[in-house]
């Protein structure tokens, strides 16, 4: 059964991206700590299903308060799958859908894409850098040789302060069933989302042993969770964009 093949792969996937590479998981998490204990905000940025990455992270039950998600439409699925490849192959683009969030120095970035080849995860970390956030990419080692298609000829990995690999096979799917020319089975959004989750966690740690209360939200389906979860939206919410009830949408 092909599952149990994908499942395998899943498995060593996910124990070859934290092993090798507890240090950067480390580091990563001091920056996050650090920000978030000088009360700076973390940003997550990602096109198509990296999306998916930066609303992992945003307003749930066990995250981070401070975490502030760049969703845009015309990036993301849901309102045309076929335009949002082509935007985020349009150089130029992200830089003023960021500018819409308030990015400040001393905040945290992390830009999300697993080809990281495209111009518009390229784009986002280098204007991200340019005001000031520290950036951490999360993208694949298997594109490291691909072309990039932003005009710096810089790829993702190259463009950020630091870089974490998600591991993901080149084009993402993991196995191949008899009879089938396709390979099916992604695994990219399994990976990075283990390895940021790690970050968080890592940081909540390093922000409690510096006695630093972490801005953690409550789910608001057990008692006294919504209470706790109105203190931190009231304090966050005029610098995370999407906590705000009176945005512009």
């Amino acid at each position: 059964m092909l599952y149990k093949q994908y499942y395998e792969n899943v498995r060593q996937l996910m124990e070859k991206a934290v092993s090798r590479q507890e240090d950067k998981i480390v580091q990563a998490a001091e920056w996050l700590a650090d920000s978030i204990a000088s009360g700076g905000v973390i940003y997550v940025f990602g096109c198509g299903h990296s999306h998916m990455l930066a609303e992992e992270l945003f307003y749930r039950a066990g995250g981070l308060a401070c975490v502030s998600a760049i969703l845009e439409e015309d990036i993301m699925l849901h309102k045309s799958a076929v335009r949002s490849s082509t935007m985020e192959k349009t150089e130029g683009i992200t830089p003023a859908m960021i500018d819409r969030y308030g990015v400040q120095p001393g905040d945290v970035a992390l830009v999300i894409s697993t080809s990281g080849i495209n111009p518009g995860p390229v784009d986002a970390a280098l204007h991200l850098k340019k005001l000031g956030a520290k950036v951490i990419c999360v993208t694949s080692s298997a594109y490291a040789e691909d072309k990039s298609r932003h005009s710096s000829a810089l790829r993702l990995f190259e463009a950020g302060d630091m870089w974490l690999d998600n591991c993901a096979p080149h084009g993402d799917a993991s196995v191949t069933a008899e009879g089938c020319s396709v390979a099916t089975g992604p695994v990219s959004t399994l990976s990075s989302t283990l390895l940021m989750e790690c970050m968080v966690v890592e940081a909540v740690e390093l922000l409690a042993q510096r006695g630093v209360q972490p801005p953690v939200f409550t789910s608001g389906n057990v008692p006294g969770g919504p209470e706790k979860n109105e203190d931190l939206i009231k304090h966050y919410r005029q610098r995370v964009r999407l906590l705000d009830p009176y945005m512009e949408v």
